[in-house]
Protein backbone atom coordinates (compact mmCIF):
# COMPACT_ATOMS: atom_id res chain seq x y z
CA UNK A 1 0.00 0.00 0.00
CA UNK A 2 0.93 3.56 -0.79
CA UNK A 3 -0.48 6.32 1.16
CA UNK A 4 -0.72 9.91 -0.11
CA UNK A 5 -2.83 12.74 0.18
CA UNK A 6 -6.18 13.41 -1.72
CA UNK A 7 -4.34 16.28 -4.01
CA UNK A 8 -1.90 13.79 -5.79
CA UNK A 9 -0.03 14.49 -8.45
CA UNK A 10 -1.54 12.00 -10.83
CA UNK A 11 1.75 10.52 -12.66
CA UNK A 12 1.82 8.47 -8.91
CA UNK A 13 -1.21 6.51 -9.76
CA UNK A 14 0.32 5.14 -12.61
CA UNK A 15 3.58 5.02 -10.30
CA UNK A 16 2.21 2.33 -7.95
CA UNK A 17 0.37 0.56 -10.87
CA UNK A 18 3.13 -0.25 -12.99
CA UNK A 19 5.29 -1.18 -9.46
CA UNK A 20 2.14 -3.00 -8.53
CA UNK A 21 1.66 -1.02 -5.78
CA UNK A 22 -2.45 -0.29 -3.89
CA UNK A 23 -2.50 3.75 -4.32
CA UNK A 24 -4.85 5.05 -1.18
CA UNK A 25 -5.54 7.95 0.24
CA UNK A 26 -5.87 9.35 3.53
CA UNK A 27 -8.17 11.31 4.32
CA UNK A 28 -7.40 14.87 5.15
CA UNK A 29 -8.91 18.18 6.04
CA UNK A 30 -10.07 21.48 4.92
CA UNK A 31 -8.97 23.42 8.46
CA UNK A 32 -5.46 21.73 7.80
CA UNK A 33 -5.00 22.75 4.01
CA UNK A 34 -5.37 18.86 2.94
CA UNK A 35 -1.98 18.34 4.42
CA UNK A 36 -1.78 15.01 6.11
CA UNK A 37 -1.12 14.95 9.96
CA UNK A 38 -0.17 12.83 12.47
CA UNK A 39 -4.04 11.80 13.84
CA UNK A 40 -5.28 11.57 10.20
CA UNK A 41 -2.75 8.81 9.52
CA UNK A 42 -3.10 7.12 13.29
CA UNK A 43 -7.25 7.36 12.00
CA UNK A 44 -6.10 5.65 9.00
CA UNK A 45 -4.66 3.09 10.76
CA UNK A 46 -7.67 2.40 12.92
CA UNK A 47 -9.60 1.87 10.05
CA UNK A 48 -7.15 -0.31 8.05
CA UNK A 49 -5.02 -1.89 10.63
CA UNK A 50 -2.07 -2.54 8.71
CA UNK A 51 0.66 0.04 7.87
CA UNK A 52 1.40 0.74 4.48
CA UNK A 53 4.91 0.20 3.02
CA UNK A 54 5.23 3.67 1.51
CA UNK A 55 3.92 7.14 2.51
CA UNK A 56 4.31 9.89 -0.31
CA UNK A 57 4.00 13.19 0.75
CA UNK A 58 4.74 16.58 -1.18
CA UNK A 59 5.69 19.54 0.12
CA UNK A 60 4.40 22.12 -1.02
CA UNK A 61 0.96 20.29 -1.43
CA UNK A 62 -0.82 19.81 -4.23
CA UNK A 63 -2.61 22.79 -2.81
CA UNK A 64 0.38 24.61 -2.62
CA UNK A 65 0.39 24.36 1.18
CA UNK A 66 3.87 23.59 3.46
CA UNK A 67 4.40 21.43 6.15
CA UNK A 68 5.94 22.83 9.48
CA UNK A 69 8.27 21.21 11.61
CA UNK A 70 5.94 20.31 14.00
CA UNK A 71 3.80 19.01 11.32
CA UNK A 72 6.70 16.69 10.03
CA UNK A 73 7.60 15.71 13.16
CA UNK A 74 3.97 14.42 13.71
CA UNK A 75 4.96 12.58 10.80
CA UNK A 76 7.93 11.36 11.27
CA UNK A 77 6.76 10.07 14.86
CA UNK A 78 4.31 7.48 12.40
CA UNK A 79 6.75 6.41 10.04
CA UNK A 80 9.01 5.63 12.93
CA UNK A 81 6.58 3.70 15.14
CA UNK A 82 5.26 1.55 11.81
CA UNK A 83 8.57 1.61 9.92
CA UNK A 84 7.10 3.62 6.60
CA UNK A 85 9.03 4.77 3.81
CA UNK A 86 8.74 8.00 2.84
Amino acid sequence: IILTAPGYYHSLANWCYLNNGILDIVNTKEENKYKICENDLNNWMKINGKPPKVLVIFNPTYTGAFYTKDELNGIANFVEKYNVRV
